[in-house]
């Protein structure tokens, strides 16, 4: 009798955990503004119409983004203006072997939502960096991150933001560079 209403109990609190939940992955978790449900927003395609709601599913798509794993820095300087030299974090050799100078004034860039490493926001501003001044440009690819939908993109800003913080840190450590001389541009979810 005992393990019977053992049982019970157990099935009742699933029971009240789960109805909490949508039941559809499209259903509302939550409004993240007082505005209407669709709105335009800009995007690499132009304008799209956006659900501002949150849902299930952008929860779940927001849950697979993993930036230390993902996010991936891209250093572009004088010498090697239109070919990056990747430089993962914690990766010191390739950083000692790579065009970073901690003398010099560190630009990283970030995209926004739906860009790529190859986005015509990222190409424009590399080269407009480098040709007008002898900087360290480290653009962030958080691609994978900014790729969904807007909503599961906004709940990975701050995990990206984060993992970007980690790597300035140990860009500093491993460097020996100031933050004095760090400026960071953001584009859309980027900045």
């Amino acid at each position: 009798m005992k393990m019977s209403t053992s049982i019970v109990f157990v099935i009742a609190f699933i029971a009240s955990v789960v109805s909490g939940l949508p039941s559809s992955p499209h259903d509302e978790v939550t409004r993240w503004s007082a505005g209407p449900r669709y709105q335009y927003t800009s995007s690499p395609e132009g304008s799209e119409l956006v659900d501002s709601w949150l849902t299930a599913a952008d929860l779940l798509l927001a849950a697979r983004y993993n930036p230390a794993q993902d996010n991936n820095y891209h250093l572009f300087t004088r010498q090697n203006p239109s070919v990056s030299q990747p430089i993962p974090y914690g990766a010191d050799s390739l950083l000692k072997a790579s065009n970073f100078d901690p003398q010099k004034k560190t630009v990283f860039l970030v995209h926004g939502w739906k860009n790529t490493p190859l986005s015509l926001f990222n190409v424009q501003m590399v080269h407009a960096y480098v040709a007008a001044e002898d900087v360290n440009l480290i653009m962030v690819d958080w691609s994978i991150g900014a790729a969904g939908t807007y909503m599961s993109s906004l709940l990975n800003v701050p995990r990206s933001a984060e993992h970007v913080a980690t790597y300035i840190e140990w860009l500093n450590s491993a460097s020996g560079a100031s933050l004095h001389n760090y400026h960071i541009v953001g584009h859309s979810l980027g900045g």
